[in-house]
């Protein structure tokens, strides 16, 4: 069987998926962050968490 062409995809599809993606990871971070209220500072997954919230920030960001 022959191999179906691939569609080139459009800036507006491409621009949603982004969107998607960015919203998946925000929720992540979110659900990171409700695991930080209850951490220590000092605790190292407090930190990994907040950065988790950083890059999310960024992302939705670069995809508006």
């Amino acid at each position: 069987m022959p191999k179906p062409t691939k569609k080139k995809r459009s800036r507006s599809e491409v621009a949603e998926e982004r969107v998607r993606v960015s919203e998946v990871t925000l929720r992540r971070a979110a659900c990171a962050y409700a695991e930080v209220a209850d951490l220590d500072p000092s605790d190292p997954r407090w930190r990994r968490c907040w950065r988790a919230l950083q890059l999310a920030a960024f992302r939705v960001a670069e995809a508006l």
